[in-house]
């Protein structure tokens, strides 16, 4: 998947109380997998019995760090999108921690045409790590797989 941006909108992971806001990702994969059985009987016959969907699971990988710009009106602030990428860390590992399903919301890797990755997720791996150079840079691997 294409890098989108830092600026191209961003990403919402939340939990109760708990939101992390992210820049789009650097990559998005997602995973899924359906099982078919296949019976073989005494008379050399076979049967196949469609299981269905056996994991939907995205892996998303991205960096996030606190953009400072030059002291010119009208960007004299650092922006960022929902606290600084320190807090989203520390909220998306306690979402982690909790073992509760999070929603996630404006993930397209098209804004506003790719709108498939949106729904409710359980976060099933998530690193991530802080990267020397700009202040508050953290590079994260996360892995969401789907409550459906």
């Amino acid at each position: 998947m294409p890098i989108l941006g830092f600026f191209d909108n961003g990403y919402t992971i939340s939990q109760g109380t708990l939101t992390a806001t992210l820049a789009q990702p650097m990559t998005l994969t997602p995973d899924v997998s359906k099982r078919v059985d296949t019976y073989v009987f005494r008379d050399k016959t076979t049967t196949s019995v469609d299981v269905g969907k056996e994991s939907d699971s995205l892996d998303i990988t991205g960096l996030d760090f606190l953009v400072s710009t030059p002291s010119m009106f009208p960007f004299s602030f650092p922006i960022t999108f929902g606290g600084t990428p320190t807090s989203m860390m520390a909220a998306l590992n306690t979402m982690c921690d909790n073992g509760q399903p999070v929603t996630v919301a404006n993930l397209a890797v098209v804004s506003g045409l790719d709108t498939g990755y949106n729904g409710d997720y359980y976060i099933t791996r998530f690193s991530y790590t802080r990267k020397s150079g700009a202040i508050q840079k953290y590079y994260y691997e996360l892995t969401l797989d789907s409550v459906t």
